[in-house]
């Protein structure tokens, strides 16, 4: 901790400025205040503005909450869907067929909370994540058995899956442009000045 002037500054806790963050926009604190208030008690200015641009407006959170739960229950779908199907390539598969494409479901699930807290980084990191989940299911596949006439087999899961990752996709693009229009791919947009763009 160091003095500076009348106040102390402290290594950046994210955990304490998340709270400081969702009281002072729950009060009506513009995203800029709180950066200056938080500069103020931390270090780290740039990390300070990278967790602050993870928060949406209270006001367009509301405004987008419906856009929100849809992409919130596409993928716990698209996730419980993946485990439900694995599970069946699984079960049919010699022993040596057990693979790590797996985890894909079960990250939608993880996903879903970022989702559901509305956090700004999951928005943009989604769209690149889903467009790669649409092979998942011929991936998973053809490591089991690599045949064209599995693909037709398992029709009644990469059909569904496209439907739900194509709607991901979208809601996802939308959602957080909307939600998030100053998120870029890699945090807070600036000004020419430099200056976060919150």
């Amino acid at each position: 901790m160091v003095n500076s002037g009348m106040s102390f500054k402290k290594e950046f806790s994210r955990k304490e400025a998340s709270r400081e963050i969702e009281k002072g926009l729950s009060e009506g604190k513009s995203k800029q205040e709180l950066l200056q208030k938080l500069k103020e008690k931390f270090f780290d200015k740039d990390t300070i503005a990278k967790v602050l641009a993870n928060f949406a407006d209270p006001e367009l959170r509301v405004k987008y909450r419906g856009f929100n739960r849809i992409l919130l229950m596409a993928l716990v779908l698209t996730g419980v869907f993946g485990l439900i199907a694995e599970t069946v390539i699984i079960c049919t598969a010699p022993k040596f067929a057990l693979h790590a494409e797996i985890i894909f479901p079960l990250l939608f699930i993880i996903f879903a909370v970022e989702v559901r807290e509305c956090r700004g980084f999951i928005y943009r990191f989604l769209r690149g994540f889903a467009i790669l989940s649409l092979f998942h299911p011929l991936v998973a596949i053809f490591r089991v058995n690599p045949s064209f006439a599995q693909v037709y087999k398992y029709m009644w899961w990469i059909l569904p899956n496209t439907i739900l990752t194509a709607l991901i996709i979208g809601l996802a693009l939308y959602t957080g442009n909307k939600m998030f229009p100053n998120y870029g791919w890699f945090g807070p947009k600036k000004n020419k000045g430099g200056r976060y763009i919150l």
